[in-house]
């Protein structure tokens, strides 16, 4: 089948300089901007993509996303040089903490990550430079709140929370929320405060 040529179409044409649509153009059946590439989904299963705030949405179920996949969120370079070394949380959910992150204006460098595995590649960076290394990180306690995880609540006493939080696995995670999502969720929007 032939598909008609509307370049030359008068009404089209009238439409479009009515619009002030410039005439030339080119269509790709094959870029897809909010759509992973494969080399996209074997650096989310592994290292993980190092992303902005802006480039992460919180989904209708409250999740996270990044293109056409959710994802767990976290940062990977710690400082190790101002005090003691803290493991930064794993991020599953558009939780209280990452609001408060975002209003702050520190929602900037995080790597977004489909990976199953319990450890996450960290880079501890002092004075003397960057060591990478693999940690086991704990998933934010908020987030789990937020969503009700596996019936989590902050209100259950600490003991109770520990044991969810060091018994958290992202491949449970990902049964109950699967990693592709359909159309794109809502961006997160940038707030200021007042």
């Amino acid at each position: 089948m032939k598909l008609r040529d509307f370049t030359n179409d008068r009404e089209l044409n009238r439409l479009r300089r009515m619009m002030a649509a410039a005439q030339d153009g080119t269509y790709s059946m094959h870029f897809k901007p909010d759509t992973l590439s494969h080399d996209d989904l074997n650096a989310l299963e592994n290292e993980g993509i190092d992303v902005t705030g802006a480039e992460i949405r919180r989904l209708e179920d409250s999740t996270l996303g990044y293109k056409n996949s959710r994802v767990l969120v976290y940062t990977r370079d710690v400082s190790v040089h101002a005090g003691p070394f803290v493991l930064p949380k794993l991020h599953v959910a558009y939780c209280s903490t990452l609001y408060n992150m975002m209003v702050e204006d520190r929602f900037e460098h995080y790597v977004v990550t489909t990976r199953e595995g319990q450890d996450f590649p960290i880079n501890k960076i002092d004075r003397g430079g960057r060591i990478a290394s693999m940690e086991r990180l704990d998933v934010c306690q908020n987030c789990l709140n937020l969503l009700r995880f596996d019936d989590f609540s902050l209100s259950l006493p600490w003991p109770m929370r520990k044991a969810f939080i060091k018994g958290f696995e992202a491949a449970r995670f990902f049964e109950q929320y699967p990693k592709p999502i359909g159309p794109v969720g809502h961006q997160l929007e940038r707030r200021r405060a007042v």
